[in-house]
């Protein structure tokens, strides 16, 4: 279709939303979980919601849930593979470079690559380990306008449970992603840095040490209590579960299975709050098995790049790893010492070459560009399947992992291709998109939303659009 073709479709999507339309089906008790319409009615009437809005956007992110999750065992997930078969789905939704969350996250409420948007990595590059290994936790950091943005312009409100980068987001609803002890300790920073009146009173709240039940739970609440045209909701057990048992594994598949039940009731408490309601679930990253670690900072150290004072930590460097998942990238101290930049250079050719070091590929030059790689960074090394990076200093190079799955590989390896559907009003039904890249995400995101994200690379799909 031509641009000026997508822009008609997305005016037409635009304006009918703009129109009261026939709710779609619910899923049904049978799909998975209790039906949850009852309860969110009565969410209704004790918070005294107002009037329910004509649309909602609910778009829930699944963590981890690879492309072949719900083609392998629709059974184990019922309800996500029925609402694909009826809505708009991809084949395959390649992910960003590194593929790991944050990166991922941000391109999905952006329409932005890494290295325009600012979030390259989800460890805050921290080499001597001063910030207590922190996140890109921050909105603040965000360097380009987000689906959350373009909503304030356009005046409508928003909701987001645990959306990776949201802490301090123009975002009116928002109980952000952000941890420290992983301890009930973090219900405190939860709730300080929380919309007010979100947290329920002397429960849980849907803090890093709790499960996707308490995520859920408050994106109903929220969405029974405050009722946001959009509605932003990040489920995180299914990637916890595979790094710790795998993908495919059994405790995989029963987690997909719990967040199925979820979705459903996220679904119909969307319905019972609002007279249309369209629906994205999406994931931000495939997963592979491993079983083994690879330390490029024990052969940064070996070449004399990196020092350790007492304590194991680096005191010095000229280059140093900053790790994320299936990727490294060399960092230079100082970037225009070409000296340093050749020394990493050769040393990771002659690692690459030792097909014992894990190492597959050696890239640099435009293809740390294209990935979004960090300023200063002199190559980035990608692993093999079955190794995965580490910032450790300490021998061996290459050891045992306590990870039995990763991502944040190339999103040209099929296993890190994840999941995209569009369901409910505004969708079109039946429809195969094919291979779906990432910067597409988010200015479908805002076609069905009624708003504009002009600084996007990507562009709407518009064969998820009804006509």
């Amino acid at each position: 279709m031509s641009r000026r073709g997508v822009a008609v479709a997305i005016a037409l999507t635009a304006a009918a939303w703009a129109a009261s339309c026939t709710p779609s089906r619910a899923p049904g008790a049978s799909d998975a979980g209790p039906d949850t319409g009852a309860a969110a009615a009565a969410v209704d009437a004790a918070t005294g919601a107002g009037a329910a809005p004509k649309r909602m956007l609910v778009v829930v992110s699944i963590d981890g849930l690879r492309h072949d999750y719900l083609r392998k065992r629709p059974d184990a997930a019922p309800t996500l593979a029925r609402l694909a078969r009826e809505g708009a789905f991809a084949t395959t939704l390649r992910s960003v470079w590194p593929s790991v969350t944050y990166p991922a996250h941000t391109t999905l409420v952006t329409g932005v690559s890494p290295g325009r948007h600012g979030i390259v990595n989800n460890l805050v590059f921290d080499p001597f380990e001063k910030n207590d290994r922190a996140w890109y936790w921050y909105a603040r950091d965000i360097e380009v306008p987000t689906l959350w943005d373009a909503a304030k312009g356009a005046g409508i409100e928003v909701g987001s449970v645990y959306w990776p980068v949201t802490v301090g987001a123009a975002i009116p609803y928002n109980i952000p992603q952000i941890w420290r002890s992983k301890t009930d300790e973090d219900d405190k920073l939860v709730a300080a840095l929380s919309t007010p009146g979100l947290l329920p009173d002397g429960g849980a709240p849907p803090a890093e040490h709790r499960t996707d039940r308490e995520r859920a739970s408050a994106a109903l609440a929220m969405i029974g209590g405050k009722r946001p045209p959009i509605v932003l909701v990040y489920l995180t057990d299914l990637d916890t579960t595979q790094h710790e048992a795998g993908p495919m594994s059994a405790p995989a598949w029963k987690t997909l299975g719990l967040i199925d039940g979820y979705v459903a009731e996220i679904v119909r408490a969307a319905q019972a709050a609002a007279s249309s309601v369209s629906l994205a679930v999406v994931s931000d990253h495939g997963f592979v098995a491993v079983d083994r670690e690879i330390r490029p900072n024990v052969a940064l150290r070996r070449a004399g790049l990196v020092s350790l004072d007492d304590r194991g930590k680096a005191r010095a460097y000229r280059a140093i790893a900053w790790k994320s998942g299936g990727t490294a990238s060399i960092v230079l101290r100082d970037p225009a010492d070409a000296r340093t930049r050749g020394e990493v250079r050769a040393l990771a050719d002659k690692l690459a070459a030792d097909p014992s070091s894990g190492i597959a590929r050696v890239h640099d030059g435009a293809e740390i560009e294209r990935a979004g790689g960090p300023r200063g960074t002199a190559v980035m090394l990608e692993a093999k399947p079955g190794f995965v990076f580490s910032d450790d200093h300490r021998e061996p190079l290459v050891a045992p992992t306590p990870y039995r799955g990763h991502h944040g590989y190339s999103p040209d390896m099929p296993e890190m291709r994840s999941t995209l559907f569009f369901w409910g009003a505004g969708v079109a039904k039946g429809a195969d998109l094919g291979d779906v890249v990432m910067v597409d995400v988010a200015p479908t995101l805002a076609a069905l939303a009624g708003v504009a994200l002009p600084a996007a690379e990507g562009k709407a799909i518009a064969r998820a659009l009804a006509p």
